[in-house]
């Protein structure tokens, strides 16, 4: 997927459906990277390259579900698949359960009042 910032708030890919579906792809991209951490043994040199990775996908994450809070939902079908990836957001992390950022809880208020004018 490309990084640049169009393509991570889907204005050139689809709007509010290929923000979702960018955010499985990349979450799914996390949770391989902290298994191969986790298996890596400590003084591994694999293991910075990895670190880095992680962090470039945790901020494209939190971008990605920062602009899922600012885009409004229009239909049922968009809020369902923002409030899926609230949902995924909100599931524990292999690496480190007890994070939720403002940008989950900004996008859970967003889902919140949206699903309270769309449905």
């Amino acid at each position: 997927m490309p990084s640049d910032d169009r393509s991570l708030r889907g204005e050139a890919t689809g709007g509010i459906s290929a923000m979702c579906d960018a955010y499985r792809d990349l979450d799914l991209r996390r949770i391989d990277v902290e298994r191969r951490l986790l298996q890596m043994p400590e003084r591994d040199a694999r293991r910075e390259p990895a670190w880095q990775e992680l962090e470039a996908l945790i901020a494209q994450l939190t971008t990605l579900v920062s602009e899922l809070a600012r885009v409004p939902s229009t239909t049922p079908a968009e809020l369902r698949a923002k409030a899926s990836v609230l949902h995924q957001a909100l599931q524990p992390s292999i690496a480190d359960p007890s994070i939720v950022g403002p940008d989950v809880l900004a996008l859970a208020s967003a889902v919140s009042a949206e699903a309270c004018d769309l449905l």
